[in-house]
């Protein structure tokens, strides 16, 4: 779930509150986080668009079965550019950000990793209106991280979303269907579907 508010310099104002709940070989995995960024431009042109956006975030995720579990800190810049060309958008993302954890207690045991690390995040994306009200968009991004060591230090993720823009007054403003599949070292594999929606 997620609020942006936009403003006439172009600029926006985004609050986001993603959940999500996972079972894994019968083990239940809770996760929650929440993030506030703001995006403003750079560089405004007919064929390019330039924005930055600053951002923090907590979560937590948890898992009473497995014992597992954390609370996440993280700031991140992210620098995204953007081509669109006829009904097409091209856009390329890259992102680095600072992560810590905090302990937490899970079923009577405190867990705690005290892991501080560096975040860099690249990608491609490309979109394409279908008409006024769908759009349908595929994107590759590739994600390391420097600092304490991770059971996975790196990883990539290609995402398949076909959205839809709502009419005004509906509760939300629009709903998309996003499919992931992500790999990546130590044989690394997952795959995603979810549906997301933005007042």
């Amino acid at each position: 779930m997620g609020k942006t508010f936009k403003f006439d310099n172009g600029s926006a104002l985004m609050f986001d509150l993603p959940v999500s709940y996972t079972d894994m070989e019968g083990s239940r995995i809770y996760a929650a986080q929440f993030g506030v960024a703001y995006m403003f431009p750079v560089m405004m042109k007919e064929h390019f668009e330039w924005r930055l956006t600053p951002a923090a975030r907590a979560g937590a995720v948890a898992s009473q079965d497995m014992l597992a579990g954390g609370a996440l800190y993280t700031g991140t810049i992210t620098s995204n550019i953007k081509v669109p060309v006829g009904d097409m958008t091209y856009s390329m993302t890259n992102m680095i950000g600072y992560i810590r954890d905090q302990s937490v207690k899970i079923g009577g045991y405190e867990v705690e990793y005290d892991l501080k690390n560096t975040v860099f995040k690249n990608g491609v994306a490309a979109d394409y209106n279908l008409n006024d009200k769908w759009r349908i968009g595929g994107s590759y991004n590739y994600t390391f991280y420097t600092g304490d060591d991770l059971y996975i230090k790196d990883y990539s993720d290609v995402n398949v979303v076909l959205s839809r823009e709502l009419k005004k007054g509906s509760l939300f403003s629009r709903v998309a269907l996003v499919g992931n599949y992500s790999f990546g070292s130590k044989d690394y594999h997952a795959y995603r579907v979810g549906i997301s929606f933005m007042f």
